[in-house]
């Protein structure tokens, strides 16, 4: 760049009185200009050319550079990223505009008005700087965190009125302190003993009911006493072995690569685990079908892989039975509920034929839930509003809810035991049901302000997790005790994305973790009976986002890893495990992690459940399957007393089946299976030679 062909520059007695604000600098002054001319200068030395270039040149990175380097698509609050770029182009800009037009034809007035659009775009910085880092500190506290994100603006708003109305020096300097005092207190509370004190003080209070952070409601005399309590528990950070979980992808080569994943517009999770299989749902032509494989059989999936492709419709559901890691259970657009058994070695050739086709639905099937406890008992939820729990021995629909549900069911759920049925309802209504008499033990109306899905799953002590979106479609969380469904025992609001939240408990660990379709990250929080009850963990973000999530039982992890959860996250055309761990250094089996848990073993049998017999889960321990290597501990599951059976509300059978006979076939059929690959080799080494 030459500077060349400049005009005259002025000293500065010579210099206009309105720029004669620092008498040490004597030369280099620009005369007064038009636009044209001050636009000129950018090409030609004078005494602000370096105040314009220090200030543009960041101006254009920041311009070009910033938008492609903030990770768009793992910021759940995209108004963050927004304030952060406009807080870095504001000062930047605003520097740029006064230097290179300060010495305008309009004299004092145009100056004045570009000082003024200078101070603001330093006050801009100071206050859109800030909003973020106040957001995250209060990430977990929505009350504290809108007050002091108000606050904040109203002293920063006070402080640009100061900045540009101050005719002085000195005063326009001072306007700035409310910024600096407020940014100042806050850095001295967070680093004290007050703040975790202040936190809890402020979510405890009684009108903390009315916002969106609400507690359990207290008796007048027991809050004095249930605050102090509050206040001891807390620390400047909260106690939890939880803390330092993190997540991570497997490796290319652990992946399931080359599966067209189902384009079906459902929520439903799409894929189903257990310690010997993972099944997805697959796009087919000319119905519906899915795919089961080994976990073992990692790597890219060749297209002409056997599917089960037993439906005439779009596959919407599948769920692998707790209590036998070879059967599944399919639902369908075809109205059909379907019960396969899987080989152990995996499909060789397409399965068409189901062990059991259960017809009671008028219209689509797209919720499945196996019983817990009891032996082969599944309960299925349509679109036509009705809930069946059907005895797949016998292949009859026993339990028929179809008068309590005016409007699509959203997801149906049982609790620990069986005992109890949870729905979630177009309706907008939350019911717990008795599942034996189909009635309605209680009811929330409302759960979420907003019109979109609701999703609600048991969690500890009975209380109930449900995800949702208030009336501004901002997605949302919340704890409800049965016991008083008057006011939620908390709320918190975490994004503005679209996608309908799928929460997983582990009630080993007290943890639930959220899963949006069509996000790319994996929220977890730990549920304890400590205020706030809902405490926010961590974060996994990847690049690409979910079209379903499986997750794997707890008999299905590798404890000698200290992997506490496995989740199997479909993409496009791809499935990828994700390993949730706890970190830990020794080498030992960590049984503070591994609880005893619930093991493949039924408790009670169908028809003693359905006559009114309730059963606690059989409890195994995962001490045994702690191993030097990264083998997977092998259970002994009850086979199934399943027969071919295909059965509808009007024609029920219940024909017994002899085991011994069954267990003859299938050897002989294994037999002749081994004999054809025999012959099969034979031939092709013939035709080699």
């Amino acid at each position: 760049m030459a500077f060349l062909n400049g005009p005259r520059l002025l000293d500065w007695a010579n210099s206009p009185p309105h720029l004669q604000f620092n008498k040490y600098v004597l030369t280099g002054y620009r005369p007064i200009s038009s636009v044209q001319e001050c636009i000129k200068s950018l090409f030609y030395l004078h005494n602000e050319l370096g105040n314009i270039y220090t200030h543009g040149i960041p101006l254009l990175c920041f311009l070009v550079l910033l938008p492609l380097n903030i990770p768009w698509s793992q910021i759940s609050v995209t108004w963050l990223g927004v304030v952060h770029f406009l807080a870095c182009l504001s000062p930047q800009l605003g520097s740029v505009v006064y230097h290179l037009f300060m010495n305008h034809e309009g004299g004092e007035p145009i100056y004045k008005t570009l000082l003024t659009l200078d101070m603001c775009g330093i006050c801009m910085i100071n206050t859109l700087g800030a909003l973020p880092i106040v957001y995250s500190t209060l990430l977990c506290y929505p009350f504290t965190r809108t007050v002091a994100l108000l606050m904040y603006i109203l002293l920063s708003s006070y402080g640009i009125y100061c900045a540009i109305t101050a005719c002085s020096r000195v005063r326009r300097l001072r306007s700035f302190a409310w910024q600096a005092l407020f940014r100042f207190s806050f850095f001295l509370l967070r680093g004290s003993e007050l703040w975790p004190q202040l936190l809890a003080f402020t979510h405890s209070s009684p009108s903390v009911s009315v916002q969106r952070f609400i507690l359990s409601p207290q008796e007048p005399e027991s809050l004095p006493s249930h605050s102090s309590q509050v206040i001891m528990s807390r620390k400047v950070v909260r106690t939890s072995k939880f803390r330092h979980v993190f997540g991570q992808a497997l490796k290319a080569d652990q992946c399931y690569d080359d599966i067209r994943i189902s384009q079906m517009t459902w929520d439903s999770n799409f894929c189903s685990v257990n310690p010997k299989f993972v099944a997805m749902i697959v796009d087919a032509s000319g119905g519906g079908a899915f795919i089961v494989l080994p976990l073992s059989k990692t790597g890219r999936i060749d297209m002409s892989l056997p599917t089960v492709c037993g439906h005439t419709g779009p596959v919407l559901d599948i769920e692998f039975c707790p209590h036998n890691d070879n059967i599944i259970a399919s639902g369908s657009e075809d109205c059909s509920v379907m019960i396969w058994e899987i080989p152990d070695g995996g499909l060789i050739s397409p399965l068409k034929d189901p062990v059991v086709k259960l017809d009671g639905h008028s219209k689509r099937v797209g919720i499945l839930s196996w019983h817990p406890t009891a032996h082969n008992v599944l309960m299925s939820a349509g679109c036509d509003n009705v809930v069946i729990l059907w005895n797949v021995v016998h292949g009859e629909a026993v339990v028929r809810i179809d008068s309590v549900h005016t409007d699509l069911i959203y997801s149906a759920c049982w609790n620990r035991n069986g005992s109890q049925i949870l729905t979630s309802c177009k309706d907008k209504k939350l019911r717990v049901l008795d599942p034996r008499k189909g009635s309605v033990i209680c009811e929330k109306d409302k759960p979420h302000e907003g019109s979109r899905p609701v999703r609600a799953v048991f969690v500890s002590d009975g209380k109930i997790l449900t995800t949702g979106f208030s009336r501004m479609s901002e997605r949302q969380v919340a704890l409800w005790d049965p016991k008083n469904f008057g006011e939620p025992l908390t709320l918190q609001e975490l994004d503005t994305s679209s996608g309908v939240l799928l929460p997983f408990f582990d009630p080993d660990t007290g943890i639930v973790y959220l899963c949006g379709k069509g996000d790319s990250s994996i929220r977890y929080f730990e549920v304890t009976d400590e205020a706030p009850y809902v405490h926010y963990l961590s974060m996994y973000s990847s690049k690409e986002s979910q079209k379903g999530m499986g997750y794997m039982p707890k008999r299905g992890l590798e404890v000698n890893k200290c992997e506490i959860a496995r989740f199997y996250k479909l993409h496009e055309r791809k499935c990828e495990p994700i390993v949730m761990t706890v970190p830990r250094k020794s080498d030992l089996f960590q049984e503070d992690l591994y609880p005893d848990t619930i093991g493949p073993e039924p408790s009670v049998e169908a028809d003693d459940w359905f006559s009114g017999k309730n059963g606690a889960p059989i409890l195994i321990s995962l001490k045994d399957g702690f191993v030097a290597t990264t083998k997977n501990k092998e259970f002994k599951v009850i086979k199934s007393l399943m027969a071919t059976t295909s059965s509808s509300l009007s024609n029920r059978q219940s024909d017994s089946v002899d085991v011994q006979t069954l267990q003859a076939l299938q050897n002989e059929v294994k037999e002749l299976r081994e004999m054809v690959e025999q012959l099969t080799q034979r031939v092709s080494e013939l035709e080699s030679k």
